[in-house]
């Protein structure tokens, strides 16, 4: 999928009418557009890659995770922050085919002690 349409069709995700485990090595969840972004762009790597690292931050309710592509080398980082734009963690990648330029989702702890990761825009 061309990444002007992934992007436009990431935008049109507001909330979620549902919540997902992608993996049984995490009790994290993914909203809809996680979800859709994950399967779209073959992106679980990016989701298992953030949640290899919220228990470092056991303290942190909120976590925003960026990811940064830099095109044609296709090298990227992943930035963590506290949600207050405070880095607490990062993370070279070394080749990605991830299609677009960037991308932030959030991880918000829940009633369950672990994480929702979800797009800015389905808070």
């Amino acid at each position: 999928m061309p990444s002007n349409n992934l992007a436009e069709d990431l935008s049109q995700f507001y909330g979620s009418e549902a919540f997902h485990q992608w993996s049984s090595l995490y009790s994290h969840l993914l909203t809809d557009g996680v979800k859709f972004l994950c399967d779209e762009a073959k992106a679980y790597w990016f989701v298992d890659n953030i949640a290899s690292h919220l228990h470092e931050w056991p303290a942190e309710n909120f976590i925003t995770a960026t990811l940064d592509v830099e095109k044609p080398k296709r090298k990227s980082q992943i930035t963590f922050t506290d949600g207050n734009e405070n880095r607490i963690g990062y993370q070279k990648i070394h080749h990605s085919r991830f299609p677009l330029e960037t991308i932030t989702l959030w991880a918000v702890r829940n009633e369950l002690n672990s994480y929702t990761l979800m797009l800015p825009r389905e808070y």
